[in-house]
């Protein structure tokens, strides 16, 4: 069965639930890997855009965007997730450890 009939379980774990595509500044996520968040309710996804600019040797600069999500039943027929309100970011601070943070435009950058 497709992955798309998995939101129609009540039941269904975040991470058993597919992640849809999002668009940030008109580029889709090239890459999206999830992890389970606290609880079976909350995942963590971690998504890699090619950023459109190239280094020198031609390789490309991602852009990550990392989201906790919290997924439940919505209108007694999906079951999807959302974005977590704000204060999940300090939840998330364990996996940036070791990499240092830049604020630009309201946004974490992260990087060396």
């Amino acid at each position: 069965p497709p992955d798309w009939l998995r939101w129609l379980n009540p039941d269904a774990a975040a991470l058993e639930l597919p992640v849809p595509p999002e668009t940030r500044g008109g580029r889709f996520a090239a890459r999206r890997f999830v992890r389970a968040g606290a609880g079976p309710a909350e995942r963590d996804v971690l998504r890699l855009r090619d950023g459109g600019a190239r280094l020198a040797g031609g390789e490309p600069i991602w852009l990550a965007t990392l989201a906790r999500e919290r997924c439940a039943m919505r209108w007694n027929l999906l079951t999807l997730c959302r974005d977590a309100p704000a204060d999940a970011a300090a939840a998330l601070a364990p996996a940036l450890a070791g990499l240092a943070r830049r604020e630009a435009g309201g946004a974490t950058l992260v990087g060396p």
